[in-house]
């Protein structure tokens, strides 16, 4: 009878002290000291506060009758998921960090990523826009820009195809060429025109060769280099000879130059006679490239 009461006083005593961490209303349960009677569900405790044990258990999370999302743990596997295409935004200091689109998947981070063990890429790089540019093209800063894709390489070098009759006094358009090559494709060797894909520093070399047909002394060659139509600059060359011969002259063009920009180039000789500008394959009449 003695120990029949000692193990009634031990059962109530047990069930006060529990019943003492545990408050309840009708609209919620509070576990532990000093509880929030206005949250629906609130402990107060040190430690692990609450445990969630099974196969593959998880908590889902509703707005209203659609199940928005959940988080789970399966095998060796947490998983932090959205349903109905809902997205997953990453929040610090009521600010967005990162944004998980639910329908895409695409990753948006709004402020800096740091990457200290490197970036391993199994997809195309790509820039604004969705752009990924031609294989062979870097994608290069712009400043507080947007990043742009550019050509890697961007030069070529031409010849004359065929002879030119050249009056004296008249500039003549050096075109009709051949490509020994185009890298970029920005050249047109039927015009002689070069088109300008991107801003920058820009070099030419113009090297007409000429057969004078004539004893000529202090004979005067001018170059020069126009961009849409409009003289830029141009050279002055001076030779003499006192007898047939091949010359050549060699002007070097170096300007900044802005995309969309067409370059020509035009040859006048003041001999007071006409004169033969020459085709030989194995002599470079222009070439330019993109210094930087």
């Amino acid at each position: 009878m003695k120990t029949s009461l000692i193990i009634l006083i031990l059962f109530f005593f047990i069930m006060s002290t529990c019943l003492s961490q545990v408050t309840t209303t009708p609209v919620s349960i509070g576990i532990g000291p000093g509880t929030v009677a206005s949250v629906p569900f609130h402990i107060n405790t040190s430690g692990e506060a609450a445990r969630f044990q099974g196969t593959s258990p998880y908590v889902s999370l509703y707005d209203g009758i659609l199940m928005n999302g959940y988080i789970q743990a399966i095998n060796n596997t947490f998983e932090i998921g959205s349903k109905n295409n809902y997205d997953i935004n990453f929040y610090t200091g009521d600010t967005p960090r990162m944004n998980i689109n639910g329908t895409s998947g695409v990753v948006t981070v709004n402020q800096q990523l740091i990457a200290q063990s490197g970036i391993k890429l199994t997809g195309p790089l790509q820039a604004a826009n969705d752009l990924t540019g031609s294989p062979g093209m870097v994608l290069v800063s712009k400043g507080n820009a947007t990043p742009a894709w550019e050509e890697r390489g961007i030069g070529f070098a031409a010849y004359m195809s065929n002879t030119k009759l050249m009056n004296s006094g008249t500039a003549y358009v050096i075109d009709g060429l051949t490509e020994h090559f185009d890298d970029g494709f920005n050249f047109n060797p039927t015009t002689g025109e070069f088109t300008v894909p991107i801003t920058g520093l820009y070099q030419f070399n113009v090297n007409p060769l000429f057969l004078f047909n004539t004893n000529l002394s202090n004979a005067q060659v001018i170059v020069g280099l126009y961009n849409h139509g409009t003289l830029m600059y141009q050279y002055y060359h001076f030779v003499g000879f006192s007898a047939v011969s091949y010359t050549s002259t060699t002007s070097m063009f170096t300007t900044k130059l802005t995309a969309g920009d067409v370059i020509t180039f035009k040859v006048t000789q003041n001999t007071g006679y006409d004169q033969t500008l020459l085709n030989f394959s194995s002599t470079i009449t222009i070439s330019g490239y993109k210094i930087f």
